[in-house]
């Protein structure tokens, strides 16, 4: 590797980690020198992680065509919100017919169908729209 190289590398690991060290920097119970420790080792690795890539050793996949999340509650009720808009009990049918209907009564404190109170109502009202919008992307993509 010619020098200029790797002091542009050095440049890139540098940037990359100040940026993550500034995006971290409001964790407590952190000293900053163990955060800087592991946000250079979080550059390191991204930059690692980029050269895989580029080289073709890490295939990316274009598999990412479900609007719904990974994460479920298995503790909570199938309905509530947060399973509603998982990949695993998740409808996204289900999520923009609830969106919609909540859209249309904004005061609604409660949503009967699915047993909801307050708490389910504005947390749906919170996440849906984000589902709904990752959905709306991904139809332009294809």
């Amino acid at each position: 590797m010619a020098p200029s190289d790797k002091t542009r590398e050095s440049s890139q690991l540098t940037s990359i980690a100040l940026e993550l060290f500034k995006e971290r920097s409001w964790q407590s119970g952190i000293s900053p020198e163990q955060l800087a420790i592991d946000c250079y080792r979080d550059a390191t690795a991204f930059l690692a992680t980029t050269a895989d890539v580029l080289a073709g050793k890490i295939e990316l996949s274009s598999d990412d065509t479900n609007p719904l999340d990974i994460a479920f509650a298995p503790n909570l009720k199938k309905t509530h919100p947060i399973n509603l808009m998982s990949q695993s009990w998740g409808d996204l049918a289900k999520v923009k017919a609830v969106l919609t209907e909540l859209d249309a009564n904004p005061a609604a404190d409660s949503y009967e169908q699915y047993g909801w109170g307050r708490s389910e109502v504005n947390q749906a009202r919170a996440l849906f729209p984000a589902v709904v919008n990752r959905a709306k992307q991904l139809a332009t993509v294809k």
